[in-house]
């Protein structure tokens, strides 16, 4: 079983979104809620099986501290998923 956090970044290994960055802002037994600050935010987050997510072994500074779904605000999820994704692009090139 997939130990995920509040405040970790997954990537969606299946369904319409797939390979799209996500932040945990829920954590059930089989279920993660995950939100993008843009299109799912964090009072409405998208529920997903664990087994469609792949975890991302980076946390956002800013969400480190959050261990809480309320902390966690919709610009600092966009911060964090656009900050990883700009180092993820860069470590390509």
């Amino acid at each position: 079983m997939m130990s995920a956090v509040i405040g970790q970044l997954v990537r969606s290994k299946a369904g319409h979104d797939k390979g799209k960055v996500f932040v945990v802002v829920g954590v059930g037994e089989k279920w993660l809620c995950l939100a993008d600050g843009q299109v799912r935010f964090s009072e409405k987050p998208k529920k997903k099986n664990v087994r469609h997510v792949q975890t991302i072994n980076v946390f956002a500074a800013d969400l480190a501290a959050c261990t809480s779904s309320e902390s966690l605000t919709d610009p600092m999820i966009k911060k964090a998923i656009k900050t990883y994704l700009s180092k993820f692009e860069n470590q390509e090139e």
